[in-house]
């Protein structure tokens, strides 16, 4: 698990962030401290949900949070994409 979260890590250019496991439970969730922030890297139970399902749920928080609603916002990789797939595993990342 640790070889894909320093994959993930280097699509949102991350390399070298500290990171610890906090939940794993329907998904992996990690707390990635760079530069003095804190987000949540997580790894999907694979199978579970397609790419569309989870692109969903990342455009609804995004606008979500838009309009002014606190949730985490999803924070795109360098690619731009707000989802990732390292080995087979969709990989995202939260405010």
């Amino acid at each position: 698990m640790n070889a894909i979260v320093e994959k993930a890590l280097d699509l949102w250019g991350l390399s070298g962030a500290a990171y610890d496991l906090v939940a794993a439970r329907e998904n992996a969730v990690f707390r990635v401290t760079y530069d003095g922030s804190t987000v949540a890297l997580r790894l999907h139970r694979k199978g579970y949900r397609t790419d569309q399902e989870l692109q969903s749920e990342l455009h609804w928080m995004a606008a979500v949070a838009t309009g002014g609603i606190s949730v985490p916002s999803p924070i795109p990789a360098t690619s731009g994409a707000m989802l990732q797939v390292v080995d087979g595993v969709q990989v995202d990342v939260l405010s």
